[in-house]
């Protein structure tokens, strides 16, 4: 008896024209869909479910949950995820997407639901609801973990696929140019001056002038460090998480990993800043906690990032530069060096970003605008042309 692969019924109680598949797939269990058309048409139809069956990408519904899903899809700690944004992705999907989707059978998230909801969730005005820039961050974190599903077999598509849904935009120039605050050379001095005689003159003059990520400071060593030859390296970060603690972790990109020149300024305050711990390691004696860091706590130990942040803050306020963050040193040191005409390449190089286009995107205004200059050159170059032979 030859063995039946798929059935084509009328529904009952449908309206004429639509009918039931039934798509065999073991024993008892048939994969069922409704179909509306003919009944040459449901054949096709279910001749090319049966295929979908042989190559393996048909998917059996499921009754696993959007929000059981995105928990197992956490728990097994996704590939190249460091703990800090694990705890980021956690807070979006108890927050956001477990109250709109957590009920939904994964299998029955359909991609006009989730761009239903980041059209609700949007705002354009700064209030109410969510940032554009919170949205992306919920589609970026939706997109890979149903990316997961589908390699997994339990979707046969990525619903918050870019193919199918409109994918939320922000101008992260825009964005990021109306975050910053950037100081002049002049405004810079300034700043150092007023951390003279405090415990982040060191690494305040260390940041102002690398442009480092906070994490790589204070995971920096002085292995790291050659002072003879002004040389820096960058090969680890420090990270924070309310669960793990304090950990070393590899640089943000492999782009991150890099070495740098330092100037003579950088120079001279780290080797003062080097004759300071010397003495403080002294006088702490065995209480002293060492893994060669160059900006530790008092006793040594890794300076907890948030802590330093509050530190930074505090003393900012106090020498009158109030709403300049710690991240502003990094804005000011690329916005600096691309006024004064470094390379773009260089500086992304300097700053480990990604790419020269990341650099161009975030700081395209801190370009010189010599718009003068490049219509007198054109002219120049014209002229020249227009010369008999």
């Amino acid at each position: 008896m030859a063995c039946i692969r798929w059935i084509v019924r009328p529904e009952k109680g449908a309206p004429k024209g639509k009918c039931r598949i039934y798509v065999y797939l073991r024993k008892n269990k048939y994969q069922t869909e409704l179909f509306r058309g003919t009944e040459r048409e449901a054949n096709r139809r279910a001749a090319t479910l049966e295929h979908k069956k042989t190559e393996g990408t048909l998917i059996e519904p499921s009754r696993l949950t959007v929000g059981a899903y995105l928990d197992q899809w956490l728990a097994a700690n996704p590939k190249g995820v460091s703990r800090r944004t694990l705890e980021g992705y956690s807070w979006l999907i108890n927050k956001h997407l477990k109250p709109r989707f957590g009920d939904t059978p994964l299998a029955k998230l359909h991609p006009m639901d989730i761009q239903t909801y980041y059209q609700d969730t949007s705002r354009c005005d700064g209030k109410g609801k969510l940032s554009r820039q919170t949205v992306l961050h919920l589609h970026r974190l939706l997109h890979v973990a149903l990316l997961s599903a589908v390699k997994n077999g339990l979707l046969a598509f990525n619903p918050a696929g870019t193919d199918r849904i409109d994918v939320p935009s922000t101008d992260n120039n825009e964005e990021e140019s109306k975050e910053m605050m950037t100081l002049d050379e002049k405004e810079l001095l300034a700043l150092f001056k007023g951390f003279e005689g405090h415990r982040l003159y060191a690494p305040v003059v260390v940041d102002g002038t690398t442009g480092l990520r906070r994490g790589e400071l204070l995971a920096l060593r002085w292995s790291d460090v050659n002072l003879d030859t002004a040389m820096l390296s960058v090969v680890r970060s420090l990270e924070e998480t309310k669960e793990f603690g304090l950990n070393f972790k590899p640089p943000k990109t492999k782009r991150s990993k890099r070495t740098i020149d330092i100037g003579s300024m950088t120079v001279e305050t780290l080797r003062r800043h080097a004759t300071a711990q010397k003495k403080a390691r002294l006088a702490a004696g065995p209480a002293w906690i060492d893994e060669g860091l160059i900006f530790p706590t008092l006793d040594g130990s890794r300076w907890r990032p948030s802590s330093f942040t509050s530190a930074f803050i505090d003393r900012v306020r106090a020498v009158g530069f109030t709403g300049f963050r710690f991240q502003d040193l990094r804005h000011t040191h690329c916005s600096q060096l691309l006024r004064a005409g470094v390379p773009v390449m260089t500086v992304s190089a300097r700053l480990g970003h990604s790419s020269a286009k990341m650099t161009l995107d975030r700081y395209a205004h801190s370009l010189p605008a010599d718009q003068k200059r490049a219509a007198l050159t054109l002219d120049t170059l014209l002229q020249a042309a227009a010369l008999p032979g």
